[in-house]
């Protein structure tokens, strides 16, 4: 009777063992089931340097042509690929090359930045998945003008066709339609324009139109100054240029740039009178 006592006590030891496991596995399963996934961590951009001076050794081209290199990085412990792109507030002719791309974790690009003003300014990248934006600042402070400017201004008028066209158009395209009309102004040869200020005509158009008119202008000016096979090259090397304006003057297919020259050093007297026109 003893030993029917002991083998029913053990049974029932061996039936609670088996059920405090069962509890113990379905409490696991209830806690895997219940615990919340671990978010994935954006990506995280690193570019260097963080600040860029003309005589920093990524630079050349000093403060006329600079031209600079940055290197942008995704982290190695970052958990997937990120779409990345970069942008100035400096200007829209800032070329970046490459200017986009895809970065994966470890990985990295030297981005070549040319095309901008000796400012200060900034270059942004940014990437897609979250990631943070990085700045990388640009300080570059010009040399003193000591040029001397004539007192009256020489007013330049341009056809530029349809505004709209004309805005929208590579900058190859406008400089197509702006070149040749400067080339044929005969006041600008051999001369230096100290300030240039652009306009856009508003008849028929919008202020906001006009304006537009003005930097893509701008723009193309800015390539001519940089191009040293253009006919112009010289006339605009040294040009400081004025924010892109609007008037009401003057109808939406025209573009209009008056201009400061540097006075002659053989001939202190104005190139054009009070009405702008050469003298």
């Amino acid at each position: 009777m003893r030993k029917g006592f002991y083998k029913r006590r053990n049974a029932a030891a061996v039936t609670v063992g088996w059920l405090f496991a069962d509890l113990l596995l379905a409490l696991g399963m209830l806690f895997l089931i219940s615990s919340p996934p671990h978010p994935k961590l954006p990506p995280v951009l690193i570019v260097k340097p963080a600040v860029l001076y003309p005589t920093s050794p990524q630079c050349i081209g000093g403060v006329n042509e600079p031209q600079c290199q940055i290197t942008i990085a995704e982290s190695a412990n970052s958990q997937g690929n990120t779409d990345w792109m970069v942008s100035s507030d400096m200007s829209k002719s800032v070329v970046f090359n490459p200017a986009r791309g895809v970065l994966s974790p470890g990985k990295s690009v030297i981005v070549t930045v040319s095309t901008f003003p000796c400012q200060n300014g900034s270059f942004t990248f940014s990437g897609s998945g979250g990631a943070s934006p990085v700045e990388v600042l640009w300080n570059c402070n010009p040399p003193p003008n000591d040029r001397i400017l004539e007192h009256q201004y020489c007013q330049i008028k341009l056809n530029i066709g349809p505004a709209p066209t004309f805005i929208n158009d590579p900058v190859h395209l406008a400089r197509g339609i702006v070149e040749p009309q400067l080339n044929r102004v005969q006041f600008l040869w051999g001369r230096q324009i100290g300030i240039a200020i652009a306009y856009g005509g508003t008849v028929g158009g919008t202020e906001e139109q006009g304006t537009e008119v003005a930097n893509q202008v701008y723009n193309v000016l800015k390539v001519l100054a940089k191009d040293r096979n253009a006919h112009t090259y010289p006339v605009l090397k040294t040009t400081s240029w004025y924010e892109p304006l609007f008037t009401g003057l003057q109808n939406a297919s025209t573009a209009i740039i008056n201009v400061y020259l540097v006075v002659r050093p053989d001939n202190p007297e104005d190139t054009c009178n009070a009405q702008h026109n050469p003298v």
